[in-house]
């Protein structure tokens, strides 16, 4: 392991990553604030209303759930290709679609049984579902501002996500005092006011979306829905895990309900006014998981090792600052807001405090187990599912249980206990860190060699217009002996056509012409310097670019080749000129006329043959579909068409 694996100078990482997420970090801070000041205001309320908007609220996790469980699994494909805008841009449609049906779906579930989700879930009986009704729209714009908010966020776009939820916050609460003005406060009016921002949030990001992010992604412009096999296991997983997840965090929340309404609220106000200092956690996770995915998408797997160890220690930082203001805070600002909770706090917040020990660490490591994929993947899920088991059957189970605060806490808190010690175990024998270079996901950890044609892939934008005029007046003279007529009838029977198209057909001519090939070739060699002028006014691939796909053969052990239908003194020129390390290639391969066909599949078995490689471990990557990708193909090699050149991240993906 290099040292860059290492967590040297971890304090000036910690700080430098909480800077880059400075709005994200404010962001948080403000909804926390501006959501504490809601909750204030909400215990105005009857006990009976409060109760009824909490069970709602609820609830209404299962938005969030949708949101995140989308966006999450389409956010890890935006940042492993960042730098490639249109798959930037497709990624987040495709998401988007996704979470439109799925939003629609749910919301025309809670619609259909109102009477299940109320009474037989959360066990309260309305009088009027007039406001369950209204608070229905408000789950369907959570689901899709949710789903925008957090692709801002893995889009760095956190100043403008902060000004937009801000305001929509701050609306809620200018609709929430303007009830009491009036002197009517009823929880129509509330719904109301929630389903309004929920609006107003939506609309503000997809204006940012669209023209502020750098993408202007119009996410109302559909694409078709269609992920890779890959792709769809990203996002599957990490949805299935979130929905999973959300079910056992919504049944913890009926469990306290029905162990005491004063034990619920607390908990609720908890979450609230800890929020604040939850948003540290939170902007450092997102920085890092940012830094991670993008670094996997560059195959840079130390920095990827580098970043999440320093994850780790700083949640450990951030966790003992967490308790000890908690701890410090928490009781004054309880003062004055209702005695019964100040009184409760006593018991109830170490409790809380304690949970978010594990919860921190575990939601870290869950987080990343995902991102990585392999065996560790699917224990995190496993994790999930046992987590919403024993959340759902502890409701059940609650008139059993003994009415105790410490007990009750102790069994909300037990699997997260259970898990942070077996992702502990997982980490410190290796299986994780090591595990982002062996993801079975990353494509570039599946190929071990890459095939390169020479002109017009590794150097472009070529014309060719002078090299193409002298070699058509060469043949028509080399073929002066034959009239119009019955020189086009050659072209016709040898190439199917009234014109040569390319060099490739010029080849074919030759080789089926007894001893043009001969001529071709000395003829080639004489004018190699109007062939090298030409070829001199092209671009050639970056030399970073190729040192990816070399740090990637190295570290799996394979080599990278040219393969040409040019000739290896056309190419070591053309290398010099362009300053193309022939030190990158294990070897050049060329076909020499006439003895062989133009055809490449005889050179692409040799390296077969010669590296001891299968087919599906080597990628072809050439300008002609004809001469390059479709002997690839036909031995079931991976290829890459290129026009005007690629990138390595173009070619993995």
């Amino acid at each position: 392991m290099t040292a860059v694996a290492k967590t040297k100078g971890f304090f000036k990482y910690f700080f430098g990553t909480l800077k880059k997420g400075k709005f994200l970090l404010i962001k948080g801070i403000m909804v926390a604030i501006l959501s504490a000041i809601i909750s204030i205001i909400s215990n105005l309320l009857g006990v009976y209303e409060l109760t009824y908007l909490n069970a709602f609220l609820s609830l209404n996790y299962f938005a969030s759930m949708i949101a995140f469980g989308v966006s999450q699994g389409t956010n890890i494909m935006v940042n492993q290709n960042i730098s490639i805008k249109s798959r930037v841009e497709k990624s987040v449609k495709m998401g988007f679609e996704l979470i439109l049906i799925l939003a629609s779906v749910m919301t025309a579930i809670l619609a259909i049984f109102p009477r299940f989700f109320m009474e037989t879930i959360t066990s309260f009986v309305p009088t009027d579902y007039t406001f369950y009704y209204i608070m229905c729209a408000y789950f369907f714009f959570s689901c899709l501002s949710g789903y925008l908010e957090d692709t801002l966020d893995q889009l760095n776009i956190f100043k403008l996500s902060f000004l937009s939820t801000s305001l929509s916050y701050i609306f809620v609460i200018i609709g929430f005092l303007l009830l009491y003005f009036i002197g009517s406060f009823m929880l129509n009016y509330i719904a109301i006011v929630y389903v309004l921002s929920g609006v107003l949030l939506f609309v503000l990001y997809y204006v940012v979306l669209l023209k502020r992010s750098g993408f202007n992604i119009n996410v109302f412009k559909f694409v078709p829905i269609s992920f890779t096999k890959k792709q769809w296991t990203i996002l599957f997983s990490n949805f299935f895990a979130e929905v999973v997840w959300e079910v056992g965090y919504f049944a913890t929340s009926i469990y306290l309900l029905r162990t005491s309404d004063m034990l619920f609220n607390t908990y609720s106000y908890l979450e609230s006014v800890l929020d604040i200092l939850n948003c540290f956690f939170m902007a450092y996770r997102v920085i890092c998981a940012i830094e991670i995915t993008r670094a996997l998408g560059k195959d840079d797997f130390e920095k990827a090792k580098y970043h999440a160890k320093n994850l780790l220690l700083g949640v450990l930082v951030l966790y003992i600052f967490y308790a000890i203001l908690s701890l410090a805070l928490i009781y004054p600002i309880a003062i004055g807001v209702n005695d019964e909770y100040f009184l409760a706090m006593f018991y109830v917040l170490p409790c809380y405090v304690l949970i978010h020990l594990f919860r921190f660490f575990s939601w870290t490591m869950s987080s990343y187990l995902l991102r990585l994929g392999g065996k560790e993947n699917l224990v995190m899920i496993c994790c999930s599912v046992f987590y919403t088991i024993w959340c759902v059957m502890l409701c059940f189970i609650t008139n059993y249980l003994p009415d105790n605060t410490y007990f009750v806490y102790f069994m909300i808190a037990l699997p997260d206990i259970i898990f942070t010690v077996l992702y502990l175990i997982i980490y410190k024998h290796g299986k994780w860190l090591s595990n982002i270079q062996k993801d079975p996901n990353l494509f570039s950890n599946k190929i071990k060699c890459f095939i390169f044609d020479f002109d017009d892939t590794l150097y472009y934008n070529v014309s060719w217009k002078q090299w193409n005029k002298e070699r058509n007046e060469w043949v028509r003279n080399h073929f002066s002996d034959y009239s119009d007529k019955e020189f086009t009838e050659l072209l016709q029977n040898v190439l199917g056509t009234k014109r040569i198209d390319s060099g490739q057909d010029i080849v074919k001519l030759f080789l089926k012409t007894e001893g043009s090939s001969k001529a071709y070739n000395e003829w080639r060699y004489g004018k190699r310097i109007v062939l090298n002028e030409e070829g001199k006014k092209g671009e050639a691939i970056p030399k970073s670019e190729l040192k990816k796909f070399r740090k990637q053969c190295q570290r799996l052990g394979g080599k990278m080749y040219i393969v040409s239908n040019s000739t290896k003194s056309d190419i070591r020129a053309f290398m010099e000129y362009y300053k193309i390390d022939h030190t990158f290639f294990e070897d050049i391969l060329t076909n020499d006329f006439p003895e062989n066909d133009i055809t490449k599949e005889h050179l692409y078995r040799e390296i077969l043959e010669k590296n001891k490689l299968e087919p599906d471990e080597v990628m072809v990557i050439g300008n002609s579909y004809k001469t390059d990708i479709l002997p690839a193909k036909k031995l079931k090699m991976h290829t890459f068409l290129c026009k005007n050149g690629f990138t390595y991240d173009e070619v993995v993906d």
